[in-house]
């Protein structure tokens, strides 16, 4: 199926995180513990969540607080982290709302340190609109701590998508 200039191309992305899995099940340096609680980090599940959820409460925009209705997302992608304990560590996540996750995921929204919401020019105003997060957005959502620094500019960098 052809995908339109501005999608992403989630194949590719869902294959590369299922050879990382691949990888992961067949490290032999990994005892079988750690290769568990890695395969479920990348679902957002596990060791990673309780790590975010300490780092972040409630999701950023929307400030829900209830647990069952947040996501636990990477800041820097799984799948760009060079060891286990970058990926579990809950300074690199945000506990997002469903929709705030697609968003920040996909790159069509990042943040700054000081918690300034950056837009893509990918993201069309109307389905802002349409998500409720508009003025949400403009408002900002409050400054970051200094560990997620380096998590947040890689995001800025390589995963947020600055033009059209």
């Amino acid at each position: 199926m052809p995908v339109a200039d501005n999608e992403p191309e989630v194949p590719v992305l869902t294959r590369a995180d299922d050879e990382q899995q691949k990888v992961i099940e067949q490290d032999p340096g990994l005892d079988t513990t750690t290769k568990q609680q890695i395969v479920l980090a990348r679902h957002g599940q596990g060791l990673f969540r309780r790590r975010v959820l300490e780092f972040e409460p409630v999701c950023r925009l929307t400030k829900i607080e209830n647990p069952d209705l947040l996501v636990a997302s990477h800041i820097k992608p799984w799948r760009a982290c060079a060891t286990a304990g970058e990926r579990l560590n809950g300074a690199n996540g945000l506990a997002l709302a469903p929709h705030v996750d697609r968003l920040f995921d996909r790159g069509l929204i990042s943040f700054e340190i000081d918690g300034k919401v950056l837009l893509s020019p990918q993201l069309r105003s109307v389905d802002l609109d349409r998500l409720g997060l508009t003025d949400l957005c403009q408002q900002g959502c409050g400054s970051f701590l200094g560990i997620q620094a380096p998590f947040l500019q890689y995001h800025r960098e390589s995963v947020y998508r600055r033009s059209i």
